[in-house]
């Protein structure tokens, strides 16, 4: 018995030593949060809770982090960071400013923009209409007080604003509500929550389109923010992940938001509706005993009806989960483009093809394995690189070896049995397997220069997978292909730089013809006009080029605007049309990324202003559109006049210069108009 209970304490005596020795060796850290819902806040328990609270729980926890969260206002925590009194703040956008003293982590948590809303009194229908109003906002908020934030904007255009700084976005929509201040400076999510104040609606100003990040002081906790890196790189590739997950769960919280807008500007007709269902429902119920069969049969088209909700439903949020993954994609390629235009030093070429195999994996989600491959002085094969295999060797392929490959992107069968096939070489099987597994399937992109392969990669799914390469990874190769024989163009020419932006710029417009089924053609028609106007009117040969290349991209902001709306036949509600008229916008800042086309970035964003200054995003008129933008805008409108959609009949080339005509000094510049008239008449 007495051995018993010795073995017993013995046993507990180690339990108790482990769990202390993991408990000491579990790093505590400071994570500081405010009330942003439902990104982050403090729950009905007091409790910290939200989208992001629960994505850095779990990184943070897997990682064996012991989290001690501190609660306040947004203002507290810039200071408590500022001070090293938390070592993490989430929910919080990168600026120059905030750059000098914190550090961010680079894969943005959430994508967000500030927003205005206003006091049901008023009428705001573009920034000019601020002027004179006393605006509140949140103190240190990043939409009021940075580079891009209201302030600036208001500075910009000389507008007369009185600013009050509020400690919590509560607050400040609380000070609208009872018209303290006119109007106030909130953010994309917060602006669902205004209808449940009273005398508070939303405008149409969006601005500082910005990713949401982590931050750390300088210098410090840096190893925190790789190892969120990681998560959400991971994360964010895989529709089924711990990240789309929770952004289902929380999101979806969000999206009656609709419902509350119609609900409160139509309060007193859905209250009346509900009255007269009551009504009806009463009725339906005195006559009950002599409809049953026709309640029955009405019963079970309501539930027809039901099942074609809910699917809608699913449609439209599985619409957001694709959306997330389209922009994440479209910003790998940007950074990519940015990360590798400048590269030109020797013994480059085997980095940037390590790059290319890299991204190919990033940008195809189907592929399990695959490298990157080159051919030495004796034209024999040589593996550069290679992802989640040995990097095989093969001792006896050579270039000409590979001369029958199709020269475009392929997805073919087993990339090795088809060469053994094609070259005769049965016996060399075992010994290939041995080299490089067999695949159920191939995708291969082959890179020339003077008409001569040089390389190419190989992704490739593994035997016995259920999954198939897609026909828009295929497109994305394509794409991947341009910008690659484009950078080896760049080594060999001493106009490189200029060679390299034009595909990079081709590329770009690819990818969003692979989005938008009506864009086929347009941007190179629109480039054809507005350069040649730009001719006709004498401009410098370096401003002519400019204008054609931001031609070319005028819609790029278009590829993160839902395939639905973009593609829809017929008549676009009010929704659809606001949510098309954020792509100058989402182009700008697409661009802007690039040192390659920062250039043209401004001029993409303002191709839908007008002179009248009742056009889009920001409402300029006359003299405050760059000459760039008014031209493309010409050439823009007068391309989709002439061109026929399946929710439009195509005009003339004369109907469609007179209603040119007819918008002088409205929509178009007066000068550069008539211009294009006299231009556009003179050709035959």
């Amino acid at each position: 018995m007495i051995k018993k209970i010795l073995v017993a304490l013995i046993l507990l005596f180690i339990i108790l030593f482990s769990m202390s020795f993991d408990f000491a060796n579990a790093k505590t850290i400071k994570v500081g949060y405010y009330d942003d819902y439902p990104l982050i806040y403090k729950n009905e328990d007091g409790k910290p809770d939200g989208f992001a609270i629960d994505i850095i729980r779990e990184i943070l926890e897997n990682e064996n982090y012991q989290i001690e969260f501190v609660y306040g206002t947004w203002a507290d925590m810039l200071s408590f960071l500022k001070n090293d009194e938390i070592d993490l703040v989430v929910d919080i956008v990168k600026s120059e400013e905030r750059d000098k003293i914190y550090d961010f982590n680079e894969k943005p948590l959430f994508l967000s923009w500030g927003k205005i809303c206003e006091n049901s009194k008023y009428n705001v229908e573009s920034i000019f209409d601020l002027d004179g109003f006393k605006i509140g906002y949140l103190d240190e908020d990043y939409y009021a007080t940075s580079e891009k934030g209201i302030k600036t904007i208001a500075d910009k255009f000389n507008l007369d604003i009185e600013f009050f700084p509020y400690p919590t976005y509560d607050d400040v929509i609380n000070a609208v509500s009872n018209n303290e201040v006119n109007a106030g400076v909130i953010n994309k999510l917060t602006i669902s929550q205004i209808y449940e104040y009273k005398n508070v609606k939303d405008t149409t100003i969006i601005f500082g389109v910005s990713g949401l990040r982590m931050a750390t002081l300088n210098d410090k906790n840096n190893d925190v923010l790789d190892i969120i890196d990681e998560y959400l790189g991971k994360w964010k590739s895989d529709k089924n992940s711990f990240y789309y997950s929770k952004y289902d769960y929380w999101f979806n919280k969000t999206n009656n938001y609709g419902f509350k807008i119609f609900y409160y500007e139509n309060k007193n007709k859905v209250l009346l509706s509900i009255f007269i269902i009551i009504c009806i429902f009463l009725y339906s119920r005195m006559k009950l005993y002599f409809k049953v069969k026709e309640l029955r049969e009405v019963n079970s088209e309501l539930v027809d009806v039901n099942k074609k909700v809910d699917e809608n439903y699913k449609e439209v949020d599985k619409t957001y989960k694709d959306l997330d993954l389209l922009i994440n994609k479209f910003e790998k390629l940007i950074k990519f483009l940015s990360k590798n235009l400048g590269i030109s030093h020797k013994g480059s070429e085997e980095f940037f093809m390590s790059e290319l195999l890299n991204q190919s994996m990033n940008l195809v989600p189907e592929a399990d394995y695959g490298f990157v491959y080159s051919f030495d002085k004796n034209d024999l094969l040589m593996v550069i690189d290679a992802v989640n295999i040995k990097r095989p060797d093969f001792k006896s392929l050579y270039k000409k070896d590979l001369a029958f490959l199709n020269k475009e992107v392929e997805i073919t069968e087993n990339f090795m049995i088809k060469i053994i096939k094609e070259l005769g070489r049965e016996d060399e099987l075992d010994e290939m397997v041995r080299r490089m597994p067999m695949s159920k399937e191939s995708l291969l992109l082959i890179l020339e220069k003077d008409n001569e392969i040089f390389g190419g990669v190989l992704l490739e799914i593994k035997k016995g997978s259920e999954k198939s390469f897609a026909i828009e990874s295929k497109r994305v190769m394509i794409a991947l292909k341009n910008i690659s024989e484009s950078y080896f163009l760049n080594q060999n020419f001493h106009k490189a730089d200029a060679i390299f932006q034009k595909e990079i710029i081709f590329s770009m417009v690819n990818m969003l013809e692979i989005h938008d089924i009506y864009t086929k053609g347009h941007s190179e028609s629109v480039a054809k006009y507005s350069k040649l106007l730009a001719q006709y009117v004498k401009m410098d040969e370096e401003t002519v080029d400019t204008i054609y290349w931001a031609g070319l991209v005028h819609d790029i902001g278009k590829i993160l605007i839902s395939k639905d709306v973009i593609n829809k036949k017929g008549k676009l509600t009010n929704a659809e049309y606001e949510e098309i008229k954020k792509h100058p916008t989402f182009g700008y800042k697409a661009l802007n990324e690039s040192k390659a086309t920062e250039n043209i970035a401004k001029i993409v964003l303002s191709h839908h202003e007008r002179i009248d200054g009742l056009g889009y995003p920001n409402g300029l008129k006359g003299n405050e559109i760059p000459i760039e933008s008014k031209i493309i805008q010409i050439a823009d409108s007068f391309d989709a006049m002439i061109s026929k959609r399946s929710y439009k009949e195509s005009i003339t080339k004369e109907g469609a210069l007179e209603e040119i005509r007819n918008n002088l000094n409205k929509q178009f510049d007066y000068e550069l108009g008539l211009k294009f008239i006299e231009m556009m008449e003179g050709r035959d």
